[in-house]
């Protein structure tokens, strides 16, 4: 499965200070199986409560509202049928006050069962704030792609891994998150577990009775790369049946920043494995939001700078900084407060990475400033602020770049290629003339976790490409993005 959205959005505006007029919108897709061996999916909706406005209902208590679109496409080859909509409003839970609305500003949650053949699919959701004041604000939308493949059922086999909120007994069938006994609450995020202190999960295991004849074992571990992390293990004695539930939960407060796996295993009784279900996660420590100290070791190289240039080469570092770097920076009052603030910026840096130095550090990236400046200027736009030189200044310069500047039937574009970028390998970077006349080259793809993501990108350069319809975040791989839905459905989806 494929997604695409504002996912992780809220995640990475905390991590790279990015901002955003628009509701956190965030969508996830798990497939199970009926009765019969049918499948079917469930489609989890959900809007950060923070990212609304709420107002006084007629209830005369604070409430907010979000609406919803909902586009489900029947996807074959270049071609794709809407065969599913719906429009509707998703509403917080009822708050007395303003300072209620604080403490319970919430997920407004929502779930969708849907029957479906075999086949590929899309989903497109939009989300926007009904109360907003910002009248630019745009929907946010997020996509998911995803393929319901051949079953059988004398065959034993695994529902997805849902991440979960929450799960308790219950006996309320009208509650929609309300199944087999219980009332499970998605953890929509995308897999994405922000200081987080526990993974909860459910996994439903159809026809086992077809693989053994009595009692068999099921192994829940974690994984982080090929290593499996031991203390995060445990193990399961099932009777065979023709359907089963499996739920569960890690205490993972200690796993630090990385990508891992949740791994699931049916063993026979030679202790091999029999069959695998597998979903990544991602664990996020806010390690570098605590206040800044001011630095001890002030060795005069900042010390040259005017207060103002001070200030603007302190603007140039939003793009590698964290929120309660951002909030310090914009209480500096005095030249020496903003001295020591860079020194306490770059120490940091030079303890995390475990490498450099603070004038090497700084060295590197006013040489990053200079070159952006250079060699992206846009009409009345700096070129470090463009995309380009934003990505310059958080990635450095890349190992190769192919321009395009007058491709017949082409908007002018370029392809940066970087070799590796943290965990990641063969990132691409896709930016694109739109205008043609300010020579603001915007970003419309990339490869790389956090970056937009938008697989009709070759579209864009082409024809459709004045339209301005383009995706705008990814977060995830996982990857969420938000999409325009009024794009073409039909338009083809390139292979980044």
């Amino acid at each position: 499965m494929k997604c695409f959205s504002t996912l992780i959005l809220a995640i990475f505006l905390t991590l790279n200070t990015l901002s955003a007029d628009n509701v956190w919108l965030f969508l996830d897709v798990c497939q199970f199986s009926d009765i019969d061996g049918k499948p079917y999916i469930e489609t989890y909706i959900s809007i950060d409560g923070g990212t609304v406005q709420y107002v006084r209902n007629k209830n005369n208590k604070y409430q907010g509202t979000a609406n919803v679109l909902y586009f489900l496409y029947k996807l074959n080859g270049q071609d794709s049928v809407l065969i599913q909509g719906d429009n509707f409003n998703l509403l917080s839970l009822e708050a007395e006050d303003t300072l209620e609305v604080t403490r319970r500003s919430k997920p407004f949650r929502y779930i969708k069962r849907t029957p479906l053949p075999e086949g590929k699919y899309r989903i497109i959701t939009e989300a926007k704030d009904i109360h907003s004041v910002k009248e630019k604000a745009k929907p946010s939308v997020a996509v998911y792609e995803f393929e319901i493949k051949p079953s059988s059922a004398d065959d034993f086999s695994f529902s997805d891994i849902e991440f979960v909120s929450s799960f308790a007994a219950s006996t309320d069938e009208k509650n929609p998150f309300f199944k087999n006994g219980f009332e499970i609450i998605p953890f929509n995020t995308n897999g994405f577990y922000v200081e987080k202190e526990q993974l909860n999960y459910y996994v439903e295991m159809y026809h086992s009775d077809r693989l053994f004849s009595e009692a068999y074992f099921v192994r829940t571990q974690i994984m982080r790369g090929d290593k499996i992390l031991f203390e995060h293990s445990k193990t399961h004695k099932k009777p065979a049946s023709a359907f089963d539930i499996l739920t569960g939960s890690f205490n993972i407060s200690k796993l630090p920043t990385d990508a891992y796996e949740l791994v699931i295993e049916v063993l026979n009784d030679k202790n091999q494995v029999a069959k695998r279900a597998t979903r990544r996660f991602d664990i996020l420590r806010l390690q570098n939001d605590r206040p800044l100290a001011l630095a001890k070791d002030n060795t005069g190289i900042f010390d040259k700078y005017t207060e103002t240039e001070l200030s603007y080469y302190i603007k140039t570092l939003n793009y590698l900084s964290n929120t309660s770097e951002i909030s310090m920076a914009k209480s500096l009052e005095t030249k020496q407060q903003k001295i020591d603030y860079l020194y306490s910026f770059w120490q940091k840096r030079v303890e995390f990475e475990g490498k450099g130095s603070i004038p090497i550090l700084w060295d590197l990236h006013t040489k990053k400033i200079e070159y952006a400046n250079q060699k992206f200027k846009a009409t009345n736009t700096e070129g470090w602020t463009t995309d380009r030189g934003r990505t310059m200044v958080k990635y450095g310069k890349p190992n190769a770049i192919e321009s395009y500047p007058a491709e017949s039937g082409l908007l002018p574009y370029e392809i940066w290629r970087y070799d590796r970028l943290e965990t990641q390998s063969a990132i691409i970077f896709v930016f694109c003339d739109t205008d043609q006349a300010t020579g603001t080259y915007e970003l419309l793809h990339s490869s790389k976790y956090g970056e937009v993501k938008n697989p009709r990108w070759r579209d864009f350069i082409q024809g459709n490409a004045r339209a301005r319809n383009k995706a705008t975040i990814d977060y995830e791989d996982n990857n969420q993005m938000m999409l325009d839905p009024k794009l073409n459905p039909n338009s083809g989806i390139g292979d980044h």
